[in-house]
C-alpha cells in the first residue's frame, strides 16, 4: 500500500529538516484529547541543529536574541484539517501560503509551510505529535524583531474549529497565540583562528592550496553574488610595505553547502605560473561596512578585518 501523502510530508520533513529532539518539540499531546478546538502546545523558534531558541536567559530573564536561521515551531494536541495547510502535487505535499505570517520590523518575510501529522513510525527524530513547520525564505532578516502569526481560518481542526491556546491543569496559557523574538545582529567570523592574544598576534596561513584558504563564517545567508565586492584582502611585506594586487588574484567564492561561508584563497595560475600568496607576508582580509544578509538586506554596519602571516614558499 503507498503512503499517505501527509505521511510522505512527515518523512520528508524528518529526513531533511534537520531538527533534532529538544524541548521545545517535546510537548507530546495526550491521546485522550478533550472534544473542542485545536489547543497550540507549544510556538517558538528552533535552531538548524534542531535545539530550541531560548528567548529568556534562564539565569537574568533578560530577552535573548535568537539565530537569524531559525525556523518557528507550533505544536498542537491533535490532527489539523491538512487540506487547509498543503496542496497535493505531482511531487507530494506543498505547503499554502496564508497558513503564518512573519513580519519583522525591517519589511515581511516568506513563509514556507510544512505539516507534520502524527503516526509515522519513520519519522523518529521527532516525537509523536501534530505540528507545523515554518520555515522563513531564505531566512529572517538579521538584527530584526519578528512577529509570527498563525491563521485562525487555517489552522483549524477537521471539525472546522480554530485554534486556541492550550492551558495547563491550573488554567495557565502553555504558550502564546503570537509569536515574538528579535534576531541576533549580522556577524563575521574567521578561520583559521586570527588575531591570536587579543590581536597581538595574527593568525599563520600557508602559502598555497586549501591550506592557504581562508573562511569566512556569517551568522546569517548572504548573497552569493554581491558578497565577494564586499570582502577585500591587502598584504605587506616583512618591512612593513604594502603588496600591490593581492586583491586581485584572490578568489572569493560562497560555499554551495552553507550559504554563510565564504573562502577566500589565492587563484592558481592557469598557464602554471607562480600561485599563492606572498611568502612571508601578512594578510588583512576586511569585510566592510556594507555587507549584507540576503534575506532583506540588513547590513554589517561595522567593518570587520582579521590579518594573518604567510608561511612557507609560494
Amino acid at each position: 500500500m503507498n503512503a499517505s501523502p501527509w505521511t510522505s510530508s512527515l518523512k520528508r520533513f524528518a529526513l531533511f529538516s534537520g531538527l533534532a529532539l529538544s524541548p521545545l518539540l517535546s510537548c507530546e499531546p495526550s491521546n485522550k484529547v478533550k472534544a473542542g478546538p485545536p489547543q497550540l502546545l507549544s510556538f517558538g523558534p528552533v535552531g538548524a541543529n534542531g535545539a530550541d531558541e531560548p528567548l529568556v536567559d534562564p539565569d537574568g530573564g533578560a530577552a535573548l536574541p535568537v539565530s537569524a536561521r531559525s525556523s518557528i515551531v507550533a505544536v498542537f494536541d491533535r490532527l489539523l484539517d491538512p487540506t487547509y495547510l498543503e496542496d497535493l502535487t505531482d511531487t507530494g505535499p506543498a505547503g499554502k501560503t496564508g497558513v503564518a505570517t512573519i513580519q519583522t520590523s525591517i519589511g515581511h518575510s516568506d513563509a514556507n509551510i510544512v505539516y507534520v501529522p502524527n503516526g509515522d513510525t519513520n519519522a523518529l527524530l521527532l516525537p509523536p505529535g501534530q505540528r507545523i513547520l515554518i520555515t522563513p525564505s531564505p531566512t529572517l532578516p538579521s538584527g530584526a524583531t519578528v512577529t509570527v502569526t498563525l491563521s485562525k481560518d487555517k489552522v483549524v481542526s477537521k471539525a472546522g474549529e480554530a485554534f486556541v491556546v492550550g492551558t495547563d491543569d491550573m488554567g495557565i496559557p502553555r504558550t502564546k497565540e503570537t509569536l515574538t523574538f528579535t534576531t541576533e545582529p549580522l556577524s563575521v567570523g574567521f578561520a583559521p583562528a586570527p588575531n591570536a592574544d587579543g590581536g597581538a598576534v595574527c593568525g599563520s596561513l600557508e602559502a598555497t592550496g586549501a591550506k592557504g584558504a581562508i573562511i569566512l563564517t556569517f551568522n546569517n545567508a548572504v548573497d552569493q553574488t554581491a558578497i565577494g565586492a564586499h570582502v577585500s584582502v591587502t598584504a605587506k611585506d616583512a618591512s612593513g610595505v604594502a603588496i600591490a594586487g593581492v586583491d586581485a588574484t584572490a578568489s572569493k567564492t560562497v560555499s554551495t553547502t552553507d550559504s554563510g561561508m565564504v573562502t577566500v584563497q589565492p587563484v592558481v595560475d592557469p598557464d602554471g605560473g607562480a600561485t599563492g600568496w606572498p611568502a612571508g607576508a601578512t594578510l588583512t582580509v576586511t569585510v566592510d561596512a556594507q555587507a549584507q544578509d540576503a534575506a532583506l538586506g540588513t547590513a554589517l554596519g561595522t567593518p570587520t578585518s582579521a590579518c594573518f602571516v604567510v608561511g612557507g614558499s609560494s
